[in-house]
């Protein structure tokens, strides 16, 4: 008579309700990114991505990276140098991704290299010494 059993009904609720909370968890995330303005991506094994929304669309910025590299403490990330070659939007916001890189991806764990020489970066500029309150800055 019944298709389903007493167990197997609260099992699909249990389910049900376990998919509303992980989409109403999405949610939250887009709306503060979109709220934000900028994301950082963990897109794959040595890809990073760093996303600003600009004029209501995701400008993305790849940067590749290594997990766990030899001669680091743990982990690097590839940045250029020159900055010239970067997009221009990129460009615009030099300063400002910068420092979004310094506060997301923080010493000693991540390591900032050269990605033509493989040399260590120092991307630490006038505004490293900003107070950690700045909560625009940060990525939590």
């Amino acid at each position: 008579m019944f298709l389903f059993s007493l167990a197997d009904l609260s099992m699909l609720i249990f389910l049900g309700i376990l998919i509303l909370m992980m989409v109403f968890w999405k949610l939250l995330i887009i709306n503060k990114d979109n709220k934000r303005g900028w994301k950082f991506i963990n897109a794959t094994e040595g890809k990073f991505i760093y996303c600003q929304r600009i004029d209501h669309k995701w400008a993305k910025l790849e940067l590749n990276g290594k997990r766990y590299a030899e001669g680091f403490p743990r982990h690097i990330l590839y940045i250029d140098e020159d900055w010239s070659t970067y997009p221009d939007w990129v460009q615009e916001y030099e300063d400002l991704i910068k420092e979004r890189l310094i506060r997301r991806f923080k010493e000693p764990e991540f390591t900032f290299v050269n990605e033509k020489t493989g040399e260590k970066l120092e991307l630490k500029m006038h505004f490293s010494n900003l107070p950690d309150q700045n909560s625009e800055l940060l990525d939590s």
